[in-house]
């Protein structure tokens, strides 16, 4: 679900992108990259999350969304 919003963000809404969509190309890319270099799925997304760990980024935006709110009741 998440991915999707940031689909729809990246495709439909640039004044809405957030960090973590940019993170999504840069991983999807570099991901990409090493499939093309022979590794597997696996092992690709393993590596590339080292460096665009999408999900990180975007758990981290979801809990500083979720801390604003609650600062703002």
């Amino acid at each position: 679900f998440e991915m999707a919003k940031a689909w729809q963000r990246l495709s439909n809404n640039p004044n809405e992108i957030r960090k973590s969509d940019i993170i999504l190309l840069e991983h999807e890319y570099l991901e990409s990259q090493y499939m093309a270099q022979g590794y597997d799925y696996m092992e690709a997304h393993k590596l590339t999350c080292k460096q665009y760990d999408w999900y990180k980024a975007r758990r981290a935006e979801i809990a500083d969304d979720e801390n604003h709110k609650s600062k703002d009741n």
